[in-house]
């Protein structure tokens, strides 16, 4: 996954547009038959925003607090995950997304 989530950037080596608002946290990390696993708890503040970015490796994650708006390239909402819910998001640049927090208190992604 590039740079990112563990320096309080959610971004890939091709960020368009910064983030506001996201703090990343690495939780663990280990090697498994040559792959890199990085699990990460991000979190987006009220009105936060990743940016638009794309994933070096694919990702999948968990909200364990608050909801994720998330918008495909075309700007268009392709999900809202609450509480509970996953989302798993593809690699490479041909998966340019972002994710915001439309509420009133911080969102918190476990991801993986």
């Amino acid at each position: 996954m590039g740079r990112a989530a563990g320096e309080g950037r959610l971004s890939s080596t091709a960020a368009a547009t910064p983030s506001e608002g996201v703090i990343g946290e690495i939780l663990a990390q280990a090697t498994v038959d040559g792959r890199d696993y990085v699990l990460r708890r991000i979190t987006i503040a009220s009105d936060g925003t990743t940016g638009w970015h794309f994933h070096d490796g694919m990702l999948c994650g968990l909200v364990t607090e608050g909801t994720l708006t998330h918008y495909k390239s075309d700007c268009r909402v392709d999900g809202v995950y609450n509480v509970g819910g996953t989302i798993v998001e593809p690699s490479g640049h041909g998966y340019v997304h972002m994710g915001r927090n439309l509420g009133p208190t911080p969102m918190v992604l476990h991801v993986l």
